[in-house]
């Protein structure tokens, strides 16, 4: 599959997440992080930082823990500054551990 065709498919399954996430709310931080995600292959980094930072909100709104990992995860993989990288990466390894859940992200 060429990189156009994965650009569609990954443009198509971010509107199809934000239609699911404005019937069911609780999909909301999915849908921006998956909306980051489709921004940052897009080559749109400044926007992808926007929507995990929409997400990130929309998680600790919802009391969502795992998602605000996930997203401090992507902010922290993404961000050009390095001492605000590791922050989210230190925020997404001590959510995790609060969880239960085994990852260390670095």
């Amino acid at each position: 599959m060429d990189q156009s065709m994965l650009k569609v498919n990954a443009r198509e399954a971010c509107q199809a997440m934000h239609a699911f996430s404005r019937i069911f709310h609780i999909a909301q931080p999915r849908a921006w992080l998956c909306q980051g995600w489709y921004d940052w292959i897009a080559g749109k980094g400044l926007q992808s930082n926007r929507a995990w930072q929409k997400g990130l909100g929309l998680a600790g709104q919802l009391s969502m823990p795992y998602e605000q990992a996930c997203t401090h995860h992507e902010l922290g993989r993404h961000l050009k500054d390095v001492v605000e990288a590791k922050v989210h990466l230190q925020k997404a390894n001590d959510i995790y551990a609060e969880l239960g859940i085994l990852v260390r992200v670095v």
